[in-house]
């Protein structure tokens, strides 16, 4: 899993500028779950590169694109992530914070 460092020196060889920001922004729960790669639920799809947009703008939306895009392969809708990780898209994501070994315990039932 790429650190966001190299997401935004993917995004000044890009765009110009690395955007740090954005990269740190969409891996903000990254120290949150087990296995790590659970917190792009909440941000690595379209609706998260959306959110960016209205946040910081169009430029920004494109680092976005391009960071899920090395980590996912492509930019997902929220529902096809949600079923990659085998999360029902109705579960309260955020409330699984609280116990990040959820994911993992879940997936073994």
């Amino acid at each position: 899993m790429p650190h966001w460092t190299e997401h935004a020196k993917d995004c000044r060889e890009q765009l110009g500028k690395g955007w740090d920001i954005i990269h740190q922004w969409l891996d903000e729960y990254a120290g949150v779950y087990w296995p790590a790669k659970v917190h792009r639920v909440h941000r690595h799809h379209r609706d998260g590169v959306e959110e960016i947009r209205n946040k910081w703008g169009n430029e920004a939306a494109k680092a976005a694109e391009i960071h899920i895009i090395k980590d996912e392969g492509c930019v997902p809708f929220k529902e096809e992530i949600y079923a990659d990780y085998g999360i029902d898209i109705n579960d309260d994501v955020q409330a699984k914070v609280v116990n990040p070994r959820f994911f993992k315990i879940r997936r073994e039932e």
